[in-house]
């Protein structure tokens, strides 16, 4: 970011020499038929071609800056002037769609509102609200515009007492439904400076009922002018594309299936970047790791019973299509170092590494996979894995099988292959973790096990230098 900014001000910097020194030039010298008649219009030239390198160089610089992140055009404040602070944490998205609306909403009514990420957090000498809308990621982490908040919150005191609310997004599918959210009302429930009298709020699924009762607690406690209507907050992203559906594979049991799309534009994406779908014209969206195969999106999926996403997509007919966007996940993309990988999935979590290994050249894959069924894998993916490892795109394959007559499961696995886990640590290579809460946690611990065993190194060294990167849920 600071190489960023400090670009913007180079080229600023240039742009404005180059202007003070044209207009220093006596209009005698520049006019046709003057002393300089051959040159006038050169340095015209090379003065309009300049103005137009700067303008289009600020052009592409500021969509760099703003496609990820807080877009700060938005604000029609600073954050040293605005009485309304919103502080976002969002690892997809949806949540910077609510704060956006309610940011709007106090604008609209000439109030003084400021909209960042958590990361960003600062003083604000004005604020007398301080609102916090934070999604969880993980197990109870903080979505990736959210990290350095608590670090930051305990460093940079407010100087005046400031009324402070939070809401949690998340999904009680998780054990630690908003679990990051929790963390930060207990830090900011410490802050001497901070007026707590609204509980911490949770929001499932991104229901926009739920999130509208944290807005009418706002007008019950602080006689906010807003207005708390499900239909304000249920604006779906600009960007949906149109994907067609194109081919569908079951396994045998039929609760497994490849579902292969294509989107009817150019669309740039990778492996391991995630499709957001909006099923049956629901506003809430569903999210799915991709493998790209080709110039086509395939998703591996598990029908669930009563579950609006995977029925839509088990379901729609061939031919049909759907609107979504891609998101890109750019932590959970194959890295690029030439270094070993190791990847480790269970059940649908095999859905990125699909496309990985599909597109490997020359980089050792090791592949731990744990399945229910022996007969689902042969049927499922026995074929394609084992042209990977035929052709030298995946080194090397140990699978678990939980309902087999030998059981098995990936934890068992690492334990038998400690030592391949750590020499690729050592080899500075990468683990990958993709599939389920409940094994990541169980694979963090055996992996951890083996770390301070053979390497006398504890994991979190590699989770910080992002050796070890999941993508679970």
């Amino acid at each position: 970011m600071i190489e960023t900014v400090m670009a913007v001000i180079h080229i600023d910097s240039i742009a404005t020499i180059s202007l003070e020194r044209l207009l220093a030039i006596p209009i005698s010298l520049l006019q046709i038929g003057g002393p300089i008649d051959k040159t006038g219009p050169i340095i015209f030239l090379i003065g309009a071609l300049g103005l137009l390198f700067y303008i289009l160089f600020g052009v592409i610089l500021k969509n760099k800056m703003t496609s990820v992140g807080i877009d700060m055009s938005d604000n029609p404040n600073t954050g040293a002037d605005a009485e309304f602070i919103l502080l976002v944490g969002s690892e997809t998205g949806g949540t910077r769609v609510f704060a956006k609306e309610l940011m709007n909403q106090l604008a609209n009514r000439g109030l003084k509102s400021y909209l960042a990420d958590l990361n960003d957090y600062t003083e604000y000498p004005k604020a007398k609200y301080l609102m916090v809308l934070t999604s969880t990621y993980g197990e109870g982490d903080a979505p990736s515009s959210a990290s350095r908040f608590l670090n930051r919150l305990q460093k940079i005191p407010q100087g005046q007492q400031i009324n402070v609310s939070i809401v949690g997004l998340g999904s009680t599918d998780y054990a630690d439904f908003c679990g990051y959210s929790e963390r930060i009302f207990r830090a900011l429930k410490e802050q001497s400076w901070a007026d707590m009298p609204m509980p911490l709020y949770k929001v499932n699924d991104n229901n926009v009922e739920e999130f509208c009762e944290w807005i009418k607690a706002l007008v019950n406690y602080y006689s906010l002018p807003l207005i708390a209507s499900p239909a304000l907050f249920s604006v779906k992203p600009k960007q949906l594309r149109t994907f067609v559906f194109i081919d569908r594979y079951f396994s045998e049991d039929e609760q497994l299936f490849r579902v292969r799309i294509k989107p009817d534009t150019n669309v740039n994406f990778t492996s391991g970047d995630l499709l957001s779908i909006y099923p049956a014209d629901d506003n809430r969206e569903r999210f799915y790791s991709v493998s790209r195969i080709g110039d086509a999106i395939e998703l591996v999926v598990r029908e669930f019973p009563g579950g609006l996403g995977s029925t839509f997509l088990k379901n729609t007919v061939l031919g049909n299509s759907v609107k979504a966007r891609i998101m890109e996940n750019p932590k959970f993309h194959f890295p690029d170092n030439k270094r070993p990988v190791i990847m480790i999935a269970n059940g649908t979590g095999i859905a990125p590494f699909r496309g990985m290994i599909n597109a490997n050249r020359r980089v050792p894959v090791h592949l731990f996979y744990g399945s229910r069924q022996k007969d689902v894998y042969d049927n499922f993916l026995k074929q394609e894995m084992d042209y990977y490892l035929q052709s030298g795109k995946l080194s090397g394959q140990y699978l678990a099988f939980s309902r087999a007559e030998e059981k098995l499961y990936v934890t068992d696995l690492i334990r038998q292959q400690s030592g391949l886990v750590t020499q690729v640590l050592q080899d500075k290579g990468t683990i990958m973790i993709c599939g389920s809460l409940a094994m990541q946690k169980d694979v963090l611990e055996e992996i951890s096990l083996a770390c301070q065993e053979l390497l006398q190194v504890e994991i979190q060294t590699y989770l910080d230098s992002a050796q070890i990167v999941s993508d679970c849920y």
